[in-house]
């Protein structure tokens, strides 16, 4: 079975028009991800009771997280997770590349919160089932 994946298409700022397709991570990286994901929750103090996790909850608490972690240690789980995420053509979708995410005047992206929203993206396609599945299985263990 493929990958799931989702175009996202930049409503508004500096990067409005822009397209850009998100990808699902391999099963290794997918389940890597979701410990570290759970592990940076807990370390900011947010209760983890898995048998009453709001999966939509649980990703927007792991962008703050994120967010608020000393800068490599974001960089690093930024640029992570848009190992998954190209730029693509609105003119032709099956043309797609890497991201370009620089400091320099030649990256793909302008404004920040596009950054975040592709992250959040990207936290999403690959976790929401996750926590959807394991809410599901904890639930019956009462």
């Amino acid at each position: 079975m493929a990958r799931k994946t989702a175009t996202i298409v930049i409503k508004d700022g500096r990067d409005k028009g822009k397209q850009f397709l998100v990808t699902e991570m391999p099963a290794t990286e997918g389940t890597t991800l979701s410990f570290q994901v759970f592990q940076l929750l807990a370390e900011s103090g947010i209760d983890m009771e898995i048998k009453s996790l709001d999966p939509i909850g649980i990703i927007k608490a792991a962008v703050r997280a994120l967010s608020s972690l000393p800068r490599t240690d974001f960089e690093y789980y930024r640029d992570w997770l848009f190992k998954y995420v190209q730029w693509q053509s609105p003119a032709d979708e099956k043309a797609v590349r890497k991201v370009i995410l620089s400091d320099r005047d030649d990256s793909d992206i302008e404004d920040p919160l596009t950054v975040f929203e592709l992250m959040y993206k990207s936290l999403d396609l690959n976790l929401r089932d996750v926590f959807i599945g394991l809410q599901q299985r904890f639930q019956t263990l009462k």
